[in-house]
């Protein structure tokens, strides 16, 4: 079972990814990122090259040919809150581009999530469990940082935190992370 978490943005460096896969520890469950990196985005929506696209792909499921078929696609679903312009229509164009290309394709299935839905329980998740002196808003950013050239750029940390709270949440896998007691 894998699970490709995207956090859609506008930009190569805002389209983040985190392709994962569960691994057993002992007698337990333990999240695993795979590659974390951006994902291309179009850069002329009017006349869309998906030609970066594919060839991401390909790469992605030549390094892991066991996860065809074998992968839920996992993306927040993009709410523009009152935003207009290029970036709406870019993150709406490339959502859909990646459904059809799941669904066509065969890869697996997709959810499309809002970030409440997956960052609420996630913050829960830090009340519950961490104690005060370690207590932080967004408990996944810190634990996935060690992905991240630019800390203030937390999308690749989002995605990794969409990925666990699918497998956790979700699909109810009592999966765990490295070092790190939920």
């Amino acid at each position: 079972m894998f699970t490709l978490a995207f956090d859609p943005g506008q930009f190569d460096t805002s389209w983040a990814f985190c392709f994962s896969t569960l691994r057993e520890r002992g007698d337990t469950l333990t999240f695993c990122p795979l590659e974390v990196g951006f994902v291309p985005v179009l850069e002329d929506p009017p006349r869309p090259n998906f030609s970066k696209h594919k060839i991401w792909l390909e790469t992605l499921f030549n390094k892991y040919p066991q996860a065809l078929g074998q992968t839920t696609l996992v993306a927040e679903r993009f709410v523009g809150r009152g935003l207009t312009g290029k970036m709406a229509e870019y993150i709406s164009l490339g959502l859909g581009f990646w459904a059809g290309v799941w669904s066509l394709q065969n890869l697996g299935q997709t959810r499309f999530i809002m970030a409440a839905q997956w960052k609420v329980p996630l913050k829960k998740l830090n009340e519950k469990y961490l104690t005060k002196t370690t207590k932080f808003e967004n408990w996944w950013e810190d634990y996935f940082s060690y992905f991240q050239e630019n800390p203030k750029t937390v999308h690749i940390q989002d995605a990794c935190g969409m990925a666990f709270w699918f497998n956790r949440f979700e699909i109810k896998n009592a999966c765990g992370l490295d070092g790190f007691i939920i």
